[in-house]
């Protein structure tokens, strides 16, 4: 009987701690758009989105990680150095997990292959030019 009344207050104090912490058993859709684990969903067309970040910090830490894993990092996207050799690859030569990536910053093989409007290129000229090889 006490361990079922240890595990019960155990369980209490963890639930009064998470409630305390997090203001809310829920979090609310305001939360969830600042949240940075969650990459922010693209309006409009998705590679001049993502070219209207300039710096490696204005992206957060999900949208840093799915970049990375198409072979960018602070010293690429900020430089335009190090170019990623996902940008020379169509869709179809993506790896499932570049394909993966690319899906949940809001591509899709069509925007993958598409060559960017010529403003967007003004913008980012050595990450569209890689892609255009």
């Amino acid at each position: 009987m006490k361990k079922i009344a240890f595990i019960f207050m155990l369980a209490s104090l963890f639930a009064c701690a998470f409630i305390t912490t997090s203001g809310s058993v829920f979090a609310s859709d305001e939360s969830a758009k600042s949240d940075k684990t969650t990459i922010r969903s693209t309006e409009g067309d998705v590679e001049a989105f993502w070219n209207s970040f300039e710096k490696w910090a204005d992206l957060n830490s999900a949208e840093q990680a799915a970049w990375q894993t198409l072979g960018w990092n602070e010293k690429s996207w900020n430089e335009n150095v190090d170019i990623s050799a996902s940008e020379n690859k169509k869709w179809a030569e993506l790896t499932p997990e570049e394909q993966t990536a690319g899906t949940s910053l809001g591509y899709d093989e069509v925007s993958w292959n598409t060559p960017a409007p010529a403003a967007a290129t003004e913008e980012a000229p050595a990450k569209e030019e890689a892609k255009k090889e």
